[in-house]
């Protein structure tokens, strides 16, 4: 769940999952369970596609590797946490409010390679698409899908794998303050074996610094991103 000035971001898997915990609710009672929740000053709208969303699968490298795809996938959204592909930007001068949507396509744009087959890229633009028909601004920042070797249980015995995942700039850390200034805290990821990575690093600090923040970077995030979070996830455990 995201949490706007005047809205509420939430998973439709959320939804589904709320209906099949209830049988009694169909998906309209569910809808209106989550606006009770969150009162009458937010409108819900949920993150979702109908594309069909593939299940995280181990497949075959030509060394005897195994490469994990798909990884942290829900049933309606290409990432299970939607912090991981949408970063709430504030409002845009017409009033209408901007939200930034992870585009794997994007990042291969500026990092001048092809696509892989499993980036997803179509349930992101379609997500990104409906979240414009609910009225906001969007708009697609690079989010590169890259991989890390290193093992893994399978059937019991530890292997040798190579594990995909997201190196999110989306899930940062945002501060929208009248009296102290926009800022941004933006997890990178050109370091050490990903160098080229600090491509898109810029490429999305420049999209925030165009928005009117300053800008922050903060340090190597493979760590986490590998472990399927980053900034804005870990502040979630800060203490206050």
């Amino acid at each position: 769940m995201l949490i706007g000035d005047d809205f509420a971001l939430v998973s439709r898997d959320c939804l589904d999952a709320t209906t099949a915990d209830d049988p009694s609710l169909d998906a309209d009672a569910a809808a209106a369970r989550f606006q009770s929740m969150l009162g009458d000053r937010r409108r819900v709208v949920f993150v979702g596609t109908d594309l069909p969303v593939p299940e995280e699968s181990l497949r075959p490298l030509p060394d005897g590797r195994l490469e994990v795809v798909h990884r942290a996938v829900g049933r309606r959204v290409p990432l299970v946490h939607i912090d991981l592909f949408i970063a709430l930007a504030g409002r845009a001068p017409s009033g209408r409010y901007r939200l930034l949507v992870g585009s794997p396509d994007a990042a291969d744009a500026v990092l001048g390679r092809p696509p892989v087959d499993h980036t997803l890229s179509a349930h992101f633009d379609d997500i990104a698409e409906q979240l414009r028909d609910e009225g906001f601004e969007v708009i697609r920042n690079p989010l590169p899908l890259t991989y890390g070797d290193g093992r893994r249980m399978v059937d019991g015995v530890s292997k040798k794998v190579r594990l995909w995942y997201f190196a999110s700039a989306n899930n940062c850390l945002v501060q929208i303050d009248e009296a102290e200034g926009n800022h941004v805290w933006l997890p990178t990821y050109g370091h050490g074996p990903w160098r080229e990575l600090a491509a898109t690093d810029e490429a999305n600090r420049r999209i925030w610094a165009d928005l009117g923040f300053a800008t922050h970077q903060v340090g190597d995030f493979h760590v986490f991103a590998q472990r399927l979070g980053a900034l804005h996830c870990i502040t979630k455990f800060i203490e206050r």
